[in-house]
């Protein structure tokens, strides 16, 4: 009977440190793999919640330049399942990163150009948010494949900080795609053009060219509109080239009050260049898909329309 005993409690003493030892063995393990790693935030679209969300991702530890090519790989991965229209973040090419102290120079290529105005604000947004989340890096400068700035409004982004990005994480989706735009209108009295800043929330069926041009054809309560039964057909850039196509409409409404054709072209022209990101500089008129060789005297549509800013109050 002692015997039995005796043997039951070796017995046990020996599962007892057998469990220790395998217990020992897996937290050592765990103590190296968590020296070894670390976990990083990953800012997402959430179209469960209509909100900038975040995902937590586990990286190899590293050092700074190889954690943010690290990190800009789960950026792009966690965005494309995440995003709706994958597109976005398919069709941008990082060429090129460089850091200097606490700031992270990203070089895009020049299609970065061709997205639609809230397109290129979220994309920089999700982007600060993440790299700025790692310690030691403060901003992010974002340059294009010829060294330069991105341009906004006119003027270079310069360094973006999660304190002067325009969409922050407790922002819905839809204000997101609100967009503010200087609208230009003709003024009959002074026969000139004025101003007029209006936000308009961005619809993913229609570009941004067409919903602008739309609402210049709309017109405004304070300008005078010749053109309001206008039809716009089409609207596309394509190498920083807007081509406008309407209706023969245009035409016969620019030639009921010949003293206002070019205020009414040059409506959509500086309406349509003035837009952010510098990616339309010349407007070309199509009436039902052709090109119109001869108009008036002082109109020549056949030929695109750069800005002209001396006709502007």
């Amino acid at each position: 009977m002692y015997k039995n005993n005796a043997f039951k409690i070796i017995f046990f003493i020996i599962l007892i440190i057998i469990g220790v030892a395998i217990f020992f063995i897996f937290f050592k393990n765990k103590i190296i793999t968590d020296n070894n790693s670390e976990q990083v935030n990953i800012y997402f679209i959430n179209y469960m919640n209509k909100k900038i969300d975040i995902e937590k991702k586990t990286i190899s530890k590293t050092d700074k330049k190889d954690k943010i090519s690290l990190v800009l790989d789960e950026f792009f991965n966690v965005n494309k399942s995440n995003f709706n229209n994958s597109n976005l973040f398919k069709n941008i090419v990082i060429e090129n990163v460089n850091i200097e102290d606490n700031l992270v120079k990203i070089t895009l290529s020049n299609k970065y150009l061709n997205l639609e105005p809230w397109e290129d604000v979220l994309f920089r947004t999700l982007l600060v948010w993440t790299l700025t989340d790692i310690s030691g890096i403060e901003g992010v400068t974002f340059l294009t494949d010829n060294g330069k700035q991105l341009i906004y409004n006119g003027e270079p982004l310069g360094e973006l900080t999660r304190n002067n990005v325009i969409i922050s994480p407790d922002m819905k989706q839809e204000e997101a795609n609100k967009h503010v735009v200087t609208f230009y209108f003709v003024n009959k009295e002074k026969m000139r053009l004025f101003t007029e800043d209006r936000e308009i929330e961005i619809h993913s069926d229609q570009s941004l060219e067409e919903q602008v041009i739309n609402q210049i054809l709309q017109g405004s309560k304070n300008a005078y509109n010749l053109i309001n039964d206008v039809k716009l057909l089409d609207a596309t850039t394509i190498n920083k080239t807007c081509y406008v196509d309407l209706s023969s409409d245009f035409l016969i409404k620019l030639k009921e009050d010949d003293k206002m054709q070019e205020l009414f072209i040059y409506s959509i022209v500086n309406t349509l260049i003035n837009l952010s990101g510098n990616r339309i500089q010349k407007v070309q008129f199509l009436i039902s898909s052709e090109k119109v060789n001869e108009f008036s005297d002082k109109i020549n549509l056949s030929q695109p329309f750069e800005k002209n800013e001396s006709l502007v109050i």
